[in-house]
């Protein structure tokens, strides 16, 4: 066991005996002494809300901190590094140096159509089919936002959204000529197998005419040269 030490105080320069402080001298004799050559603290200005606050020097890793609380120095950062989210408004600071959104909700607001990642300027060729597909709302049951373009224009004619089982034949087997002449709609998987593999005759004119409703669209029909 240690014993007690004969020091001399660093501020009132009397000598005492006391126990090491953790195997350190003691400096001071009291806990007077200690105050009296510590630093005072002093009135700062908090750079953020304008408000004042006392600031001790106890902490040498926070000298040169100009905000009174956690809360002040979040919202002077915010201001000073934090984006304004593009859908509410509202700043944060960004996890990411190109992130434009605040939260998971935003995120699905702002990135569809021409924000979104995988945007094609609006249309792109598949390169499986070579067909031209175009960028469309959300479609009940596809997870897709891009729908084969000549699908949107037989919709459009016959007034009515293509079954999944209804496929489209091009007469002159180009996958980018979708003129409606030139379109021909099995009604059936088993009918579009059988064309493709000459169990039935291949088509020679379109059939579309045959799909309109009494709510035809005359003027697509006309423009086309339908019968």
């Amino acid at each position: 066991m240690s014993e007690k030490t004969k020091y001399t105080c660093k501020y009132c320069k009397t000598q005492f005996y006391a126990f090491p402080d953790h195997g350190k001298p003691r400096k001071y004799c009291s806990r007077a002494c200690f105050c009296a050559l510590a630093v005072p603290p002093v009135e700062k200005k908090c750079e953020n809300c304008g408000g004042s606050f006392l600031f001790k020097m106890s902490n040498v890793h926070e000298k040169n901190r100009t905000c009174c609380s956690r809360k002040c120095i979040y919202e002077l950062r915010l201001k000073k590094e934090g984006n304004s989210c593009a859908v509410c408004n509202k700043r944060y600071m960004p996890r990411k140096p190109n992130s434009k959104t605040c939260s998971k909700e935003c995120r699905d607001v702002f990135y569809v159509g021409e924000n979104s990642i995988g945007y094609k300027k609006g249309f792109y060729i598949a390169s499986d089919t070579k067909q031209k597909m175009m960028l469309t709302n959300e479609r009940k049951g596809y997870l897709s936002f891009y729908t084969a373009e000549h699908r949107i224009l037989i919709s459009k004619a016959i007034n009515r959204e293509l079954e999944r089982n209804e496929i489209i034949i091009h007469i002159n087997n180009s996958p980018t000529d979708n003129r409606l002449t030139n379109l021909f709609i099995c009604s059936s998987m088993s009918e579009y197998s059988k064309r493709r593999h000459g169990s039935l005759p291949w088509p020679k004119k379109s059939n579309i005419q045959d799909f309109v409703s009494q709510k035809i669209n005359v003027d697509i029909v006309k423009k086309e040269g339908l019968p």
